[in-house]
């Protein structure tokens, strides 16, 4: 486990969290006013790994997120108003209003693009594993996803390459799949990890609400990870709003 963090890490890492979870709140809102922004999956429960993580890259290291991607952008350093700007679809977004939510993307803080395609950022991210491996930089690539990726080919495609040529690649399973809800994996392996596992991929499992214990995991596994062996965290949270933001009835002011 990394070193505990320091108080004024801790503060840093409580903005960090407020910060994603008041721009989500400020997107239902906008929703709520201007239905023609469309559908929003927001990142709302989910803000403890995402900062921990996020907080423990290196300026170079290179992230890949999915259609939840809001909290991730934010909690690296993208401008929050031209990503407001870029969900209300307005020339002065981060990609001139053509991305739109989905598809918000921040080279500036290592987001090279983010795809709403299921299984889309963790083959994006093998790509940036294997630049980082060639340019010998010690960079990181990082991969988000959600527990139903594994459902995908790729998943098993880009483990496999991971660990054949031992990329520097950190994959983040964000499972937020519910008891007695509608899971979003149909595995029949009895852990998700087992699956990375079996093709020789280091794994770590962590409670995905305890930024704390996030930030010690991630930071002894980047470690490993800049020598060239990938792992796959999977981090144990929940989603607030469900899937997308039809009933944020949490949401006050």
């Amino acid at each position: 486990m990394g070193d505990r963090l320091s108080t004024d890490a801790r503060v840093g890492l409580f903005e960090r969290m407020a910060l994603m979870r008041r721009f989500e709140e400020e997107i239902i809102h906008a929703a709520a006013a201007h239905k023609d922004i469309g559908r929003n999956h927001l990142y709302i429960g989910h803000e403890a790994t995402g900062a921990a993580v996020l907080a423990a890259l290196r300026p170079g290291d290179l992230t890949h997120t999915t259609h939840r991607n809001h909290g991730h952008l934010i909690g690296r350093g993208a401008d929050p108003g031209k990503a407001l700007a870029e969900i209300m679809g307005r020339a002065g977004g981060l990609n001139g209003g053509r991305g739109g939510t989905w598809h918000l993307c921040d080279a500036s803080v290592g987001f090279q693009c983010t795809s709403a395609m299921v299984g889309g950022s963790i083959g994006l991210a093998i790509g940036g594993g294997y630049a980082k491996k060639e340019l010998a930089d010690g960079g990181v690539s990082v991969a988000f996803f959600g527990d139903g990726v594994l459902d995908e080919g790729i998943s098993y495609e880009a483990f496999n390459f991971a660990s054949r040529y031992d990329l520097p690649v950190l994959f983040v399973c964000e499972n937020n799949s519910q008891e007695g809800a509608h899971e979003t994996s149909r595995l029949a392996a009895s852990a998700l990890a087992d699956v990375p596992r079996a093709l020789g991929i280091d794994i770590e499992t962590v409670n995905g609400h305890d930024a704390d214990a996030v930030h010690g995991v991630v930071t002894d596994a980047l470690a490993r990870v800049r020598e060239g062996r990938p792992v796959f965290l999977e981090s144990h949270l929940e989603r607030w709003p469900g899937s997308h933001q039809a009933k944020p009835e949490f949401v006050t002011g």
